[in-house]
């Protein structure tokens, strides 16, 4: 599973097992390259998907919004999306 790397990067990577794992901060100030990560992962179209958050630094309202927008759009696609691994305080911002 990816790590951040110590220099404060995000990261997302999907698994053959279906789970999206994301660690480091999802910060306001990291937005471009959360979209640019997530933008390059084949997301499913179908089936199920796990997003895996318990590598997850810090979440702010911008960080929280990306991730609720990409769960979003693969629910109306018909993807049955889990999240799981998350803080209180990352549900509160997601909810």
């Amino acid at each position: 599973m990816p790590q951040s790397n110590g220099m404060g990067s995000s990261w997302a990577s999907l698994d053959d097992g279906g789970v999206l794992s994301i660690s480091g901060p999802w910060l306001v100030t990291r937005v471009g390259e959360i979209c640019d990560q997530l933008d390059r992962i084949r997301l499913p179209l179908s089936g199920k998907l796990a997003v895996e958050l318990e590598h997850v630094e810090v979440m702010d309202t911008a960080g929280a919004w990306l991730l609720y927008r990409t769960v979003k759009k693969l629910r109306e696609q018909g993807v049955d999306v889990v999240l799981r691994g998350a803080t209180k305080a990352q549900w509160m911002l997601l909810e």
